[in-house]
């Protein structure tokens, strides 16, 4: 997957002023529309000095996991009341499986 939209700055407690979507793709770039997935945003330090606690203080608030639709996948509501620092976006892929059996996962 690719990110088409980065989330944007935000003040401690605050909603992203900028909300970030992904774009599902096959491994030739191609969007992968007719499969839904599950993508899980989750917010990490960045280096050794980025946060203040270690990884525990990275705390993103919202809506954390959503579904798919039309190969793209757009967050609305992302906050964080970490303290200042640097911090990274991760973003996992789970695959829903219309019957039976297990998710398939990914990571960027």
């Amino acid at each position: 997957f690719s990110m088409e939209v980065e989330p944007g700055p935000s003040k401690q407690g605050e909603l992203l002023t900028v909300q970030p979507w992904i774009r599902i793709q096959d491994r030739y770039g191609n969007m992968v529309d007719e499969i839904t997935y599950i993508v899980r945003a989750s917010l990490t330090c960045a280096g050794d000095s980025g946060c203040p606690g270690g990884s525990v203080c990275s705390d993103l608030q919202g809506n954390t996991r959503v579904a798919s639709s039309g190969g793209i996948t757009a967050f609305t509501d992302l906050m964080t009341n970490s303290p200042p620092g640097s911090y990274r976006f991760r973003f996992d892929l789970d695959r829903l499986l219309e019957s039976g059996g297990g998710t398939r996962q990914g990571t960027k």
